[in-house]
């Protein structure tokens, strides 16, 4: 039996380097279960993209009869963090 219930946020803000653009932001994810409340945001603003991950978990205990649901919750989330934010270099018109 697991015997749980948390809290944990984190939060960060990562700058687009000089000639460089974003060329792939993760789309946001929410999961709300009777295990836990989980949610992931991502957003530009300007030269920098902030970075939001937010897990609540709400259960006091699982028991081996749900563990398979309740891990099956858990992969999907983790998925979730596997999402890296991509750049690409600016194109740039040189004349010869």
């Amino acid at each position: 039996m697991i015997n749980t219930n948390s809290f944990a946020e984190e939060e960060m803000e990562l700058d687009v380097p000089e000639n460089y653009e974003v060329y792939y932001l993760p789309e946001p994810m929410e999961t709300l279960n009777q295990y836990f409340t989980f949610r992931l945001q991502s957003q530009r603003k300007g030269k920098s993209i902030f970075y939001r991950r937010e897990l609540t978990r709400k259960a006091t205990s699982i028991t081996p009869e749900v563990y398979p649901a309740y891990r099956k919750f858990c992969q999907e989330m983790e998925k979730s963090f596997k999402k890296d934010v991509l750049f690409k270099a600016k194109e740039t018109n040189q004349q010869n």
